[in-house]
């Protein structure tokens, strides 16, 4: 009986022994089950990053430009203030640099709007937190050659400018302005009853000088003389609806 246990007994020792590797580490086989595992927990954090992505909230606050000097004033401009080259400014100390500039009808004529952020589409709303500057023209006719002048005074026109003390809100700045804008290219169409509310009506070239003031009153609650000036190239003219000018 002792002959034949020690025949059984042999065996398994070995059998024991063939589990570990040589220097003693956990063999390869072992090491399968945590890689395994590994694979089975992988995609989870990735899903988790992907959905804890924050969302670009900020798109639809203002944005604001670098440092720039306070717009320079002139109270009855000219032809002789349009800067050269594409229209550019600052508001209320930060760059301003023009993305969307757009004529459409209002009731006594045509306005002119210019935002720094781009339009989704050419009759599309001005994208919201945008600053814009907008001109009521006041005249229901526009025309290459056609030159319009404003002197300083309050009206016809304000500012949707970021507030001074808080840059991720905009206000409608309502100050005396004054402006210079000169027609060099107008190739719009009729308003077309049959082809819907909103229509593309052309583009319109020209040169434009508007300065925004800042009397010393604001000035103390922090705002500082803005605008733009120089020249646009294809601005969007657009019908809202067909044109009842008073």
């Amino acid at each position: 009986m002792r002959s034949h246990l020690l025949l059984i007994l042999v065996p398994l020792a070995l059998t024991a022994c063939s589990k570990k590797d040589g220097d003693g580490t956990t063999p390869a086989a072992s090491s399968s089950a945590p890689t395994t595992a590994a694979s089975a927990v992988d995609p989870t954090p990735a899903a988790s990053a992907t959905a804890e992505t924050p969302k670009p909230a900020a798109t639809n606050l203002p944005l604001i430009g670098e440092d720039a000097p306070e717009f320079k004033l002139v109270e009855k401009p000219t032809a002789a203030d349009v800067t050269s080259g594409p229209l550019m400014g600052s508001a209320n100390g930060h760059k301003f640099e023009p993305k969307a500039i757009y004529f459409e009808p209002e009731k006594k004529g045509w306005k002119l709007s210019i935002g720094d952020k781009p339009l989704e589409k050419p009759t599309a709303f001005s994208p919201s937190g945008s600053q814009t500057i907008y001109i009521s023209l006041n005249t229901p006719k526009l025309a290459a050659g056609k030159k319009l002048t404003k002197a300083m005074k309050y009206g016809d026109g304000f500012f949707q400018i970021v507030q001074p003390e808080n840059q991720e809100k905009t206000t409608s700045w309502n100050t005396d302005n004054a402006y210079y804008l000169e027609i060099t290219k107008w190739d719009v169409k009729p308003y077309d009853a049959k082809a819907g509310m909103f229509q593309q009506a052309g583009t319109a070239s020209g040169k434009l000088y508007v300065v925004h003031k800042a009397s010393e009153s604001l000035a103390k609650k922090g705002f500082k003389t803005s605008g733009v000036a120089g020249t646009f190239t294809d601005a969007v003219v657009r019908y809202r609806g067909e044109p009842k000018f008073e």
